[in-house]
C-alpha cells in the first residue's frame, strides 16, 4: 500500500496474523451417542474386495455409557468395523459376526488419542498413539457386501465426541507407518501411501478426497474448529 503525508511518501506492506488461512475442523458427534446421529456412504467399488485392512483415525470421544462406532462398513453385516466397546471403552475390531476386543487398550473420554486397527490375513493388530499394544492371531474374512459405510454408528453402536483425519487401507500398516504418518495431513507428506483407499479430513465437510466415498450427514452432525497437528499430542504446543 502507499499514501503521502505532506511531501513524505510511505509505504507498505500488510501481513495478516497467523490463523487467518484455511482452518482445521473436527467433526462432532452429541454425547452420548444415538444412532440418528452419523454421516452416511453409499456403497461404492472399491470400499470391499481387499483381504488386508488398516482402519485409523484421531478420535475424543464424548462418553462411555455407549458404543462407539470409528468406522463401519456394512451397517448391520458389518463387512469390516472399528469402535470402542461401551463402558470398557477398549477399541474392537469386527468382521461379520467376529469380534476382536484390544482389552489392554483404554481410551479415556475428553482425550485426542490416535486409534489404529489392522488386518493382515493373520492376526489383527491395535496401535494408541502410534504404538503397537496388543496382537491377536485369528482368521476373518472382510465383508462384501452392498450396504452403506458410515462413520460414526455400526449398527446400533453409535458414535459420541470428534473424529479427526480417519483413513481406510487396502493393506495391513506397519507401526512405523502409522507412527510417523498420524501426525501428517495430506497424502502427499506420507512416508508411503500404497494402499490408502479413503481419507476424510472432515475439514467442516464429509468428503473423501481419495475415492470420492462422499458422505451426508445424517441427524446431528457438527464440526469443531481444531489445531492440526494437535497440540500436545503430536510434538506441538
Amino acid at each position: 500500500w502507499g499514501q503521502q503525508s505532506g511531501t513524505v511518501p510511505h509505504m507498505g506492506v500488510n501481513i495478516s496474523p497467523a490463523g487467518n488461512g484455511p482452518k482445521n475442523f473436527a467433526m462432532t458427534l452429541p454425547s452420548p451417542g444415538v444412532n440418528t446421529n452419523y454421516v452416511t456412504i453409499p456403497n461404492a467399488a472399491g470400499m470391499t474386495g481387499f483381504s488386508n485392512i488398516t482402519i485409523e483415525g484421531w478420535v475424543k470421544i464424548g462418553a462411555t455409557t455407549t458404543a462407539n462406532t470409528i468406522l463401519n462398513k456394512g451397517a448391520a453385516s458389518f463387512d469390516y468395523q472399528l469402535g470402542l466397546n461401551s463402558a470398557t471403552a477398549n477399541p474392537f475390531f469386527r468382521a461379520g459376526a467376529t469380534i476382536v476386543t484390544a482389552t489392554p487398550i483404554t481410551v479415556v473420554p475428553g482425550v485426542w488419542t490416535h486409534l489404529a486397527g489392522t488386518y493382515d490375513g493373520s492376526s489383527a493388530r491395535f496401535y494408541k498413539d502410534g504404538v503397537l499394544l496388543y496382537t491377536q492371531a485369528i482368521a476373518l474374512t472382510l465383508g462384501a457386501s452392498a450396504n452403506e459405510m458410515r462413520i460414526g454408528r455400526g449398527n446400533n453402536d453409535p458414535g459420541s465426541g470428534n473424529i479427526e483425519e480417519l483413513r481406510l487401507w487396502s493393506v495391513a500398516r506397519t507401526q512405523g507407518q502409522i507412527d510417523s504418518n498420524r501426525c501428517k495431513k495430506f497424502p502427499s507428506t506420507f512416508s508411503s501411501s500404497a494402499g490408502l483407499k479413503a481419507v476424510w479430513h472432515l475439514d467442516s465437510a464429509l468428503v473423501d478426497s481419495i475415492s470420492g466415498f462422499n458422505g451426508t450427514a445424517m441427524g446431528s452432525v457438527s464440526f469443531d474448529t481444531l489445531s492440526f497437528p494437535i497440540p500436545g499430542v503430536c510434538g506441538v504446543v
